[in-house]
């Protein structure tokens, strides 16, 4: 019998410095427990096509419920700094929200990189097997990406 009450146990045991994470000189703990529901506000930027300030609204808002009180109003704190002022960048959020997502659906968010088992020598190009799927299609935005062209004005 699958008893998922004791999966549930598991990660409610789980230590707050397991799920703490420290960016601008803020520490956030990650919450146990999020609705599922939560997740959903990915959707609207699933398909792409949506613009960077929109983007980052939604993932703002989107970390603040999957962070301990009062997290969300040391997130908006730190996203409010200044250009002379250490200010977290693209990249800095997307790290964070990729870290969030993985950590709460414990799914990659990027696919696995390539690599055998050892038993195997993989050609190059050559896809390994075995891997685990990834949840790109729920946050397709990652460090790399170009919003540049996207800039909302302020």
């Amino acid at each position: 019998m699958k008893n998922f009450d004791t999966a549930r146990k598991l990660r409610g045991s789980r230590p707050a410095a397991d799920r703490t994470f420290v960016i601008g000189g803020q520490s956030f703990i990650r919450r146990v427990n999020v609705p599922a529901d939560v997740m959903t506000v990915l959707d609207p930027i699933s398909g792409g096509g949506v613009a960077a300030g929109e983007v980052l609204r939604i993932v703002d808002g989107l970390i603040g419920e999957l962070v301990e009180h009062p997290g969300a109003t040391h997130w908006a704190q730190l996203r409010a700094r200044g250009a002379d002022e250490d200010p977290l960048t693209i990249a800095d959020v997307i790290a964070v929200i990729q870290w969030l997502v993985e950590e709460e659906t414990t799914v990659p968010t990027l696919e696995p990189s390539a690599s055998g088992d050892g038993s195997v020598t993989l050609a190059p190009g050559e896809p390994s097997t075995g891997t685990a799927p990834s949840v790109a299609s729920i946050l397709p935005i990652s460090p790399s990406d170009d919003f540049s062209a996207q800039r909302t004005p302020t």
